[in-house]
């Protein structure tokens, strides 16, 4: 790798454990961040392939085996990373990192000028106590008390809710290293109000340990009026599992499978809303999770159905109709109801909908991003 110059106007490179093709809002934002790096003077994406179409924007490739879990791909890519910033001249001026993990690799050259920015998302603590609840606290605490090390030394924590923000204060993140970055909707263009009284609706599946997406669909065995769901599934998720689930709840003949990747946006348009059910995980309760069904539902101008959770909430807003628990599926079904039962509130979710989804852009991002990348000192 060592033969290579980079342009000296280089400034920054981004680093992920994912491309740009990502599946859900995962890969959106990515192209959101290479295109502000584009914007600002250009720079270095540090990833899986393909390679960005996005003109001053150098590719490095990591060859990240398909299917393989977030966390392998993370120390795949760091390596790569690692062996980059010591061996490309001259070198970046800031690492902007998706993960911890990414971060910590750049961290020891923060001693030679280089910046170091992260997007901490769902931790791997995070995600040993939503995959393997029974694991205690205390065992899980070194792993937390190393991520909260870099968490401090970063130079800059993105977040992407309010309540992420809070909990990334709470581990020990300085208010004034903080940015928040609000997710925006997809590039979907405005398709008008749903069918009138077409009780149709639409939820996602995506095997996720905080998805939830079993329990939506036990709340749907409880709704006694007339419905049909479109259930989009993503994979790793396979159609197999899911379908002997709706065996066992005996709903196979009113569900509807399709595909998440790519989503078919005319489906979500035809159903007066979308379900949604996160576990009370971890990563849901530190707004660390994407909110992937809230942001599919508010592209195409559709509310959302589901718990009152406080990053539900931040996304969808006044587009949400909360139900009373977010484990409970009879209240979630009660919800589902309500909806369908009563026209006049169905429009007025819809016009909140709307609203929302003019509300929820990508472009105030590329103002901070340029904000956040401005403070890099030079690097020797």
């Amino acid at each position: 790798m060592s033969g290579d110059v980079l342009d000296p106007r280089v400034r920054g490179w981004v680093a992920a454990p994912f491309g740009w093709d990502a599946p859900g809002v995962a890969g959106v934002r990515l192209q959101q961040r290479l295109g502000a790096l584009r914007r600002h003077d250009g720079g270095a994406f540090v990833g899986p392939g393909p390679a960005p179409l996005i003109p001053g924007v150098r590719h490095f490739p990591v060859e990240v085996p398909p299917g393989l879990d977030l966390e392998r791909a993370e120390q795949l890519v760091a390596e790569v990373l690692g062996e980059l910033l010591i061996t490309r001249h001259p070198a970046p001026r800031f690492v902007h990192a998706f993960g911890l993990g990414l971060a910590a690799r750049a961290m020891p050259h923060q001693r030679r000028g280089l910046r170091v920015y992260v997007e901490p998302g769902v931790t791997t603590a995070q995600r040993v106590r939503a995959e393997r609840p029974e694991i205690s606290a205390e065992r899980v605490e070194p792993l937390v008390r190393l991520e909260d090390q870099v968490l401090a030394a970063a130079d800059g924590v993105v977040a992407r809710g309010p309540v992420e923000a809070a909990t990334l204060v709470r581990r020990g993140t300085l208010p004034e290293r903080l940015l928040l970055l609000r997710d925006g909707v997809l590039n979907v263009p405005a398709m008008g109000p749903p069918p009138a009284d077409l009780p149709h609706l639409a939820m996602l599946a995506t095997g996720e340990p905080w998805d939830g997406w079993q329990l939506g669909l036990a709340a749907f065995a409880r709704v006694t009026r007339t419905w049909r769901l479109t259930l989009f599934v993503r994979a790793p998720l396979a159609r197999s599992t899911v379908e002997a689930v709706l065996a066992g709840l005996k709903l196979h003949n009113r569900v509807d499978l399709a595909p998440a990747d790519p989503i078919d946006f005319a489906r979500i348009a035809a159903s007066q809303a979308f379900v949604v059910s996160p576990a009370q995980t971890r990563p849901v309760l530190a707004g660390a999770a994407d909110q992937d069904a809230a942001l599919l539902a508010l592209s195409a101008g559709r509310p959302v159905v589901g718990p009152d959770l406080p990053s539900l909430r931040a996304v969808a807003g006044a587009a949400l109709l909360p139900c009373e628990s977010a484990e409970d599926a009879s209240g979630l079904a009660r919800a589902i109801e309500r909806l369908l039962a009563d026209g006049a509130l169905r429009a007025h979710l819809t016009e909140s909908a709307e609203a929302r989804r003019a509300v929820l852009s990508w472009h105030d991002a590329d103002d901070l991003l340029g904000t956040l990348w401005s403070l890099e000192g030079e690097a020797d």
